[in-house]
């Protein structure tokens, strides 16, 4: 259950307080809840992930960002529709995602398709959707997009996921995403030379960029450093007549 409670939760206090030895949701006890609808019981605090989400909008205001919310953290639709309803967009891997966020009512438009190993059924998927953009990870999946437009007589909007080899502090060598023995996106050079040929192609859009380089990260500081390396890419490319409308900087940040 998702609840709204009353009041809000400035200062970064927790979401599940403990106030005269019961842990609280807002004016509700949890064990009155639990009592209530039984267990496993999962409850959410809806002033909590607001307060949260505003943050992240005011934060990056200056640049009218688009949240788009993980949809692998929950996909839990009375979740995403509340989300929704606040204006975010999603940030899906699959087609199952595309189908929750959709029906929950997160706006095409504001759908991003990132992940590696996508099928030419969600590719395909995600086109007769009009999402926003795929973030690509290979030659060969931009390729299929390229093909699958073509057949479909639509334009494909995409980002290409550039690797900056930066090693991230992360809690765990595995999500570290961002340096040259992850798997997960594309060298600068290979990316540049995919913006290159995709501007040959007539169902293929360049929209935007995109970089994600680990998990659970509390310094800045790699995130600089990748940007730096995005933007040197996003000011390449607009002087070879290939301007970007979004530069995603991924998720991740603790």
């Amino acid at each position: 259950m998702a609840s709204d409670e009353s009041g809000s939760l400035a200062g970064g206090l927790a979401a599940f307080p403990r106030r005269k030895k019961a842990l609280r949701c807002g004016p509700f006890k949890l064990h009155e809840l639990a009592d209530r609808f039984g267990t496993p019981l999962y409850l959410y605090s809806m002033d909590f992930i607001r307060s949260r989400f505003q943050e992240v909008g005011e934060a990056f205001a200056s640049a009218n960002p688009l949240i788009a919310y993980s949809v692998k953290a929950n996909g839990n639709l009375g979740l995403l529709n509340r989300l929704a309803a606040m204006g975010s967009g999603a940030d899906i891997v699959s087609g199952g995602e595309l189908f929750r966020a959709l029906k929950a009512g997160i706006t095409p438009g504001k759908i991003l398709f990132a992940g590696v190993g996508k099928t030419n059924e969600e590719l395909k998927a995600g086109l007769d959707a009009r999402i926003y953009s795929f973030n690509v990870e290979t030659i060969d999946e931009l390729h299929r997009l390229d093909d699958l437009a073509t057949e479909l007589g639509a334009r494909a909007s995409f980002g290409v996921r550039i690797n900056p080899d930066i090693h991230a502090p992360t809690p765990h060598e595995y999500t570290r995403t961002g340096h040259a023995e992850a798997k997960f996106g594309l060298p600068v050079p290979v990316a540049v030379g995919l913006y290159r040929w995709a501007k040959t192609r007539p169902h293929l859009r360049p929209r935007g960029i995109d970089v994600h380089i680990g998990s659970e990260i509390v310094d800045p500081g790699p995130y600089k450093r990748a940007l730096r390396q995005v933007m040197d890419v996003v000011r390449l490319l607009k002087k070879e007549d290939i301007p970007l409308d979004y530069v995603d900087i991924g998720g991740g940040f603790g």
